[in-house]
């Protein structure tokens, strides 16, 4: 969700590269509702790890694919990682999302919903997408894993995260990466397209 906080920065590998040459705050004309999310979107705009959805329409509100997330967090993070065979049947190898998605399963960040699918054109939970980050960050060594599951407690419904979703939430709540709404985290809403560019940005400044 949105809102403000400290963090703590951490050492690690490179981060993403500035940008050269600004793009205009106005790139979107539909990002006014959402001021906690502006300058995320803008800032990663300008470095080209997230772009709209065709002429002045970022779409802020909408649920985010499993494919679009995992574009973001390769764009972000491992633009240059090598593309390896893949088990998921509903992959189209001509789709502008394969080499993402294959990206990001040589680099243990993403899993299928199963062993044969990917889940393209599904949306994503707050959860799975806070382990996809985590597993992003923790091979760049901005994150460590935690056995420190208090940053949790702040949130009212963290008893609705699985099970298998609470290291990862811990980790990235204690770096302060994720920091919930109106003292929750909605662990199984699905994620915005705004949510995602806050938290990413979040990311991105913890490598600076």
């Amino acid at each position: 969700g949105g809102g403000g906080g400290s963090s703590t920065k951490i050492s690690g590998g490179t981060p993403p590269a500035e940008p050269v040459s600004p793009i205009s705050k106005d790139i979107f004309d539909d990002i006014a509702d959402v001021p906690w999310a502006k300058d995320a979107i803008v800032s990663l705009a300008q470095m080209n790890v997230i772009n709209g959805k065709g002429g002045m329409k970022f779409c802020p509100n909408d649920a985010i694919t499993r494919e679009e997330a995992v574009k973001i967090l390769i764009c972000a993070f491992y633009p240059e990682a090598d593309t390896v065979e893949i088990p998921f049947s509903d992959v189209d190898n001509s789709a502008w999302y394969a080499d993402f998605i294959k990206k990001a399963y040589g680099k243990g960040i993403a899993k299928g919903i199963n062993a044969s699918e990917f889940g393209v054109g599904d949306s994503i939970t707050r959860q799975d997408l806070i382990t996809l980050a985590y597993r992003a960050f923790l091979a760049k060594g901005y994150i460590e894993e935690t056995a420190d599951f208090s940053s949790l407690d702040t949130f009212t419904d963290k008893n609705d995260i699985s099970d298998y979703e609470q290291t990862a939430m811990a980790s990235m709540g204690n770096a302060g990466i994720i920091q919930g709404s109106n003292g929750s985290v909605n662990p199984k809403g699905n994620a915005t397209r705004a949510e995602v560019a806050v938290m990413c940005a979040r990311m991105v400044e913890l490598m600076k």
